[in-house]
């Protein structure tokens, strides 16, 4: 017979120390963009509803969508504006980087996520890039 208040009891592992891990875009950028150059399609096209920063620069836009095929079920997005985003104005057939600080209400903008969506109503995303269809 085993008694097993007997026999030793294993420690569990060390928990490793936190490090100051920065998040980075998990996809690469290459030359001109992905969506300017049509090289990966977007993961919303959508109308921007209201735009959020201070000092004139712009940390989050609202971006909302008619639920189709081309956006999924979600309609309504929260779009995280970081150092990594680039954004981009379509014109014809020209597409130029312009500053986030061109984003507007009543744009119609196509964007590309980078990261995990929060679920959330609505969704909340970080920006890898940003193409800018047309002005209303």
């Amino acid at each position: 017979m085993v008694c097993f208040a007997c026999l030793p009891v294993a420690q569990p592992a060390a928990t490793p120390a936190p490090t100051d891990i920065q998040p980075t875009p998990t996809r690469t950028r290459p030359p001109g963009g992905f969506l300017a150059t049509g090289a990966e399609p977007a993961d919303v096209r959508g109308k921007i509803v209201d735009t959020y920063g201070k000092d004139g620069q712009i940390g989050m836009i609202h971006v909302e969508a008619a639920p189709d095929k081309d956006t999924g079920f979600i309609s309504a997005y929260y779009v995280s504006i970081e150092d990594y985003t680039q954004v981009y104005q379509k014109q014809a057939e020209k597409v130029e980087q312009v500053s986030p600080a061109q984003l507007k209400e009543g744009m119609l903008v196509e964007v590309l996520f980078t990261g995990i969506i929060l679920e959330s109503y609505p969704a909340q995303v970080k920006a890898l890039e940003v193409l800018i269809l047309a002005e209303e």
